[in-house]
């Protein structure tokens, strides 16, 4: 059995990868912006910098953002792919993951973590972020021009099945009278759940809810479905104040907001626990969120 898992966990990265490379070689540029939101200045420990010089070793055309761009990309900024980097570090490493979005912010790459367990910082977020790097290196990128335009035939072609199902929907037979399909579709539910519990409730918890309500000191929260993980709102705001990205890890996640990183995972009651390291003290400030039923 754990032969299985492990071989379809090394199918699915392998695809993964794959999947990656053929997106990424439509692009040729990537801008880099000049600050990360984890970094409190411009370039800080040149990781900036590091970055552009990594996405240009591997292939890419990487320029900082401000620095005079080709016109093509200046006339058609949707020509570039913008880098990010997430700090995932704790208390005794350093941990980065390198990515790209679209000029939608599609997130079109991730990269597997890198690590570094050295306390300099500068040298830290260097060897991890040349770690990460090497996810990029794997995708063996080459620019592709004719990829461009297959994308955007297939991105056609899909818009156009879109109709279909709903035609599908409105024929659907009548139901026989004779049938209870409400008290069938129940039967299967309880059956589903008495035989694996622990798993209907994890999907409960994190993977079939769009909206998850939380208190915390009396205040209340929730979290609603992204793409990328969950947005995290208190209530009564319009914006999110923070962002839980979904990480390699199952069930864990990566708290991202414009002040703090950190990490955050859900309990088996279905409690919320985010944890945020303080660089200053080298100590993780713990919340706890409380889930509603």
């Amino acid at each position: 059995m754990m032969k299985k898992i492990f071989f379809i966990t090394i199918l699915a990265l392998i695809t993964s990868i794959s999947g990656f490379s053929q997106s990424v070689n439509s692009y040729k540029y990537v801008i880099v912006p000049n600050q990360y939101e984890f970094l409190k200045g411009a370039d800080q420990y040149q990781l900036n910098s590091l970055t552009k010089f990594l996405f240009n070793k591997y292939g890419f055309e990487a320029y900082l953002e401000g620095e005079k761009l080709p016109s093509e990309l200046s006339n058609n900024r949707c020509k570039a792919l913008t880098a990010f980097v997430t700090d995932d570090s704790g208390l005794f490493s350093t941990k980065l993951y390198v990515g790209l979005k679209d000029c939608n912010n599609n997130e079109v790459f991730i990269s597997e973590e890198g690590m570094s367990r050295t306390k300099e910082f500068k040298q830290a977020y260097h060897e991890a972020l040349r770690e990460a790097f090497q996810s990029v290196s794997a995708l063996n990128y080459s620019f592709d021009n004719s990829q461009v335009a297959e994308t955007k035939v297939k991105a056609e072609a899909k818009v156009e099945k879109v109709e279909t199902p709903v035609a599908e929907v409105v024929a659907v037979p009548a139901v026989n009278a004779n049938e209870k399909p409400e008290k069938k579709e129940k039967v299967k539910a309880e059956e589903k759940q008495a035989k694996s519990p622990k798993i209907a409730k994890e999907e409960k918890i994190v993977s079939k809810t769009n909206e998850l309500s939380f208190v915390n000191n009396g205040d209340k929260f929730y979290l609603k479905k992204s793409d990328k993980g969950y947005n995290f709102f208190q209530d009564g705001m319009a914006e999110p104040f923070a962002a839980l990205i979904s990480s390699n890890k199952e069930n864990s996640f990566i708290y991202s907001s414009i002040t703090n990183q950190g990490v955050a995972y859900f309990q088996e009651n279905g409690d919320l626990v985010v944890e945020i390291l303080d660089r200053s003290t080298n100590s993780t400030n713990t919340k706890t969120y409380s889930l509603k039923d």
